[in-house]
């Protein structure tokens, strides 16, 4: 899973085998190792889409029906916006596809095949 953070957006981008851990119910995380400290995140189901930030950790909770259903479809992505006190966070959750040119050193073997690649 990778995580981008830009201003108020939060976007994560899943492996093939990250979608169907979700769609099973189950979580998906990643950590960080920094100088003296780490961070994670994770993406998990729950009835509400909510963001909350502990001890190192963003949570990220998308709605159960919604993964799962796209986790089966041909759709790219989940598109949320949840309010925050300084404005809307915007969510987005997108299947990750292999890159259009080739990145020596990155295992795309789990990426969804893109569908711009020529075939």
């Amino acid at each position: 899973m990778k995580l981008r953070i830009k201003g108020n957006s939060i976007r994560l981008r899943l492996l093939q085998s990250e979608v169907a851990t979700l769609a099973e119910g189950g979580t998906v995380n990643e950590t960080t190792s920094l100088p003296g400290a780490s961070f994670s995140y994770q993406l998990a189901a729950s009835e509400v889409s909510k963001v909350e930030l502990k001890h190192n950790t963003l949570f990220i909770f998308a709605q159960d029906d919604q993964l799962k259903s796209w986790a089966t479809s041909e759709d790219v992505g989940i598109y949320s916006t949840l309010p925050t006190e300084n404005g809307d966070l915007r969510i987005t959750i997108e299947k990750d596809f292999t890159c259009l040119t080739s990145r020596p050193n990155e295992d795309e073997t789990d990426n969804y095949p893109n569908p711009k690649a020529s075939h």
